[in-house]
């Protein structure tokens, strides 16, 4: 008989912060909600935007980009929640910074597109507000992008600089060139802690595996004793 199985407590962990890119198509336009401050990042495009990592790290890491002669453009990430209280984002060009800015948290904005399949991402405070966010635990504070971020980019080394600066930042110590928040350090130690927890009950599961064939009278690979 087969038997149905809660999930394993080490994977109720709570997921750290994701944001996801809210797509508006060419001459549509979409509402949201502000959810904190912009983030300014050089980047190079790519298949997809990639952070300069010379740039984000004021020189303190190579960037392959750069070395093969790309010349990387601002672009600056403004996080949003959506209807349906999920955190997204858009990016936007430097000539749209100033407007952004001066969105309250909060406010309801929408996000267009013109026609042009080249056209960017503009966004605007709504004038005619259709409805208020509803303030959360989750939404009542200032969104924090640079965690959700580093998890997009998947960059080992950027979250290595960005770990140790927030590290010195908390000790005291020297600090690099550019500051990080200690959300992602905190991210980083949930994450270690999950994957060894993972490890551990696999380990645990396959050990009782095999004292259970020992005591089936198993030989070497599970094969039954001559």
């Amino acid at each position: 008989m087969l038997t149905s199985h809660d999930p394993e407590p080490t994977k109720r962990k709570t997921r750290g912060m994701r944001a996801t890119y809210l797509k508006v198509a060419n001459g549509n336009k979409e509402n949201a909600w502000s959810a904190g401050p912009t983030i300014g990042v050089f980047v190079h495009r790519i298949a997809t935007s990639q952070p300069c990592r010379h740039k984000i790290t004021e020189g303190g890491l190579q960037c392959a980009y750069c070395g093969a002669g790309l010349v990387p453009e601002w672009r600056g990430y403004v996080p949003l929640w959506d209807r349906d209280q999920t955190l997204r984002f858009v990016l936007i060009n430097y000539e749209y910074l100033d407007a952004v800015r001066a969105i309250n948290l909060h406010a309801e904005v929408v996000v267009s597109r013109a026609k042009s399949r080249i056209s960017p991402c503009v966004v605007r405070a709504e004038l005619w507000c259709t409805s208020g966010l509803r303030l959360t635990e989750k939404t009542r504070d200032p969104v924090d992008l640079w965690p959700a971020l580093l998890t997009i980019w998947q960059d080992d080394e950027l979250t290595q600089f960005h770990l140790k600066a927030a590290h010195e930042q908390l000790t005291g110590g020297a600090r690099s060139g550019v500051e990080f928040p200690l959300e992602a350090l905190a991210e980083k130690f949930d994450a270690d802690a999950m994957r060894l927890r993972t490890v551990a009950a696999a380990d645990e599961k396959n050990a009782a595996f095999v004292r259970s064939l020992k005591d089936r009278g198993a030989g070497v690979n599970g094969k039954a004793k001559k």
